[in-house]
């Protein structure tokens, strides 16, 4: 995940492609979770190695969108 949001284009592509990268955002997030109901003593291991990656994506998504 961390490489694809990487490799996104620059800020004008990004207002674009907003839609899409919620999109991909949420997939994360669905397979995030289906991975802590299956292996519950791995999530905060998991949660640690993101870095907190997801939730500074989400905040910057909120943001475009509330423009």
């Amino acid at each position: 995940m961390l490489q694809v949001f990487s490799a996104l284009p620059g800020r004008a592509d990004f207002d674009r492609a907003g839609q899409g990268i919620q999109q991909q955002v949420q997939a994360y997030e669905a397979v995030r979770a289906e991975l802590d109901r299956q292996d519950p003593a791995g999530a905060a291991r998991r949660r640690a190695a993101e870095g907190g990656l997801l939730e500074r994506l989400k905040k910057g998504l909120e943001a475009q969108l509330a423009r």
